[in-house]
């Protein structure tokens, strides 16, 4: 990846677990200009008190490094958001230019959860984005672990743990989405491991998830 890393730990998160980290995570996501990718200190626990929001198009690769964001309400610890508010995928304009700024953003080896483990919140939301990726993450003790809403396109989710929330694994929250791919996931321990509800949906392929429908199956 082309552009500067921005480490989290510059701007002094307190990483405890307890002190709201969402004002020095958002501080480091805004840092990143024109574009690069931001890092998580190894293993360290983040209470966010609020969505941590990152634009897609400045922000190209997350590494989670195993750190965990914490929620304690109904809202998304990281909600990703790109440009694709109109229709389509055909690799011509305007979605030309939205290749060049926004294709293959990563998100990788991230863990959410809430803060006692008491099934609230999401893991992570994905808004009008082009071409993300998602892999390698762990969304538990959640209501939802991933939600998909509004417009997407061409999306990869591969080789996620998603367990043991108390709604939804994968949530298709009345989202606009063609092209996107689900592989190689461990879903199970919810009500239901994935949920669709109203939108539109074409080229939806999902492949090597072990999948249980019940939290006590």
């Amino acid at each position: 990846m082309n552009g500067q890393w921005i480490d989290v730990a510059a701007f002094d998160p307190a990483g405890d677990g307890t002190t709201d980290d969402a004002p020095a995570l958002q501080a480091a996501v805004d840092a990143v200009s024109p574009v690069g990718g931001l890092r998580f200190e190894p293993g360290t626990r983040y209470y966010v008190g609020e969505p941590v929001e990152v634009p897609v198009d400045t922000v190209r690769r997350i590494e989670g490094n195993n750190a965990l964001l914490l929620v304690d309400g109904t809202y998304p610890a990281l909600r990703l958001v790109g440009g694709k508010d109109d229709h389509g995928a055909a690799p011509r304009p305007p979605n030309q230019d939205r290749k060049r700024r926004e294709f293959n953003t990563v998100v990788d080896t991230l863990q959410c959860s809430s803060v006692d483990n008491d099934y609230v919140g999401t893991g992570i939301e994905l808004v009008q984005t082009f071409a993300t990726r998602i892999t390698s993450c762990h969304c538990t003790g959640l209501e939802d672990g991933i939600r998909l809403s509004d417009i997407n396109r061409n999306l990869i989710i591969d080789g996620n743990h998603v367990y043991d929330n108390g709604r939804y694994g994968l949530f298709f929250d009345d989202v606009n989405l063609h092209q996107c791919n689900v592989y190689g996931n461990h879903l199970s321990y919810h009500e239901i491991d994935v949920y669709v509800t109203g939108g539109n949906h074409a080229n939806y392929l999902s492949t090597a998830r072990e999948s249980r429908r019940s939290r006590r199956a």
